[in-house]
């Protein structure tokens, strides 16, 4: 049998659930503490507040950014957040790809982000 394995979370984007999401929540599945022995994930994110930025997008774009370049896991990363469309109307599907700590295969991680700010 194979199975799923989801991590869902409400995104207030405060400096300091920016620095959970990549440190603690996503290095999770690149240190095998999530998804053993399995290729692929999902994160799914509910969007609750944005103050600096105007919208979502703005949100994902600084979560790459973030990732590429200040981020703890950014030396595992093999693939950056990019747009991956899982549905033509959806507009916030993601997917980065990351080494994992010490073993042999990667993981590949689907985002989904919704907008529930209104």
């Amino acid at each position: 049998n194979k199975y799923f394995a989801f991590e869902c979370k409400r995104l207030n984007w405060k400096a300091k659930h920016k620095k959970e999401y990549i440190d603690n929540w996503l290095s999770r599945f690149i240190s095998w503490k999530y998804s053993k022995n399995m290729q692929l994930s999902w994160m799914i994110w509910f969007v609750q507040w944005f103050k600096k930025w105007k919208n979502i997008l703005d949100n994902i774009l600084d979560i790459k950014e973030f990732l590429q370049n200040e981020s703890k896991i950014k030396n595992n990363t093999v693939q950056n957040l990019e747009k991956y469309e899982i549905e033509k109307d959806f507009d916030y599907s993601y997917l980065s790809k990351h080494k994992r700590y010490s073993k042999l295969w990667n993981i590949d991680i689907y985002h989904l982000f919704f907008d529930f700010t209104k």
